[in-house]
């Protein structure tokens, strides 16, 4: 979990001005990430042993992924709730270096996440 919570503290560190402690974007934010995770490793399995005759339709999938979204976004709220400060605290010891790395890492999760969406979609239509 240590990865998502600095994902969500850059996330609310960069919208801070924004959104306050309240962190609405960092919420959000790392909810749609996670949920990208989330099909990386389901949209493949569900290509491969599920879509075939009688498969459900593209409308249930995407039921299903705003489902995931919305639980994520929940667990995400429950979790990070007025934690901003506790970690701000936690990371305020970085050095300059540090905060480029992770803020770097942070900005290149969502097109890395999407490659490998994409990448693994492709992948699996190849079969």
């Amino acid at each position: 979990m240590k990865l998502f919570d600095y994902w969500f503290y850059w996330i609310a560190r960069a919208y801070y001005k924004q959104d306050g402690k309240g962190a609405a974007t960092a919420f959000v934010g790392l909810s749609v990430l996670q949920s990208f995770l989330v099909s990386a490793v389901t949209l493949p399995l569900i290509r491969v042993y599920l879509l075939g005759p009688g498969a459900p339709s593209p409308k249930t999938f995407g039921t299903i992924g705003v489902g995931i979204l919305i639980l994520l976004y929940l667990v995400n709220l429950k979790r990070y709730w007025n934690k901003y400060d506790l970690l701000a605290e936690r990371w305020q010891t970085e050095t300059a270096a540090q905060k480029r790395v992770g803020a770097t890492l942070v900005v290149l999760a969502v097109p890395v996440v999407l490659a490998l969406n994409i990448f693994l979609l492709w992948l699996t239509a190849r079969r």
